[in-house]
């Protein structure tokens, strides 16, 4: 029999971000993010959980 799995793999990393508070620091890393400036690599891997 064959069955389908799941598997999520969390990734993070750390950047340094300059900005006037912390809640520009966010704007700006969600915003290089989305626009392919932040890129995390598959070695930073966190955490492999089933879903």
């Amino acid at each position: 029999m064959i069955y389908k799995v799941k598997i999520e793999e969390t990734v993070c990393g750390e950047f340094e971000v300059e900005a006037d508070s912390k809640e520009e620091a966010f704007d700006i890393a969600v915003d290089n993010y989305n626009r392919g400036k932040l890129v995390l690599e598959p070695d930073e891997l966190n955490a492999t959980n089933e879903c």
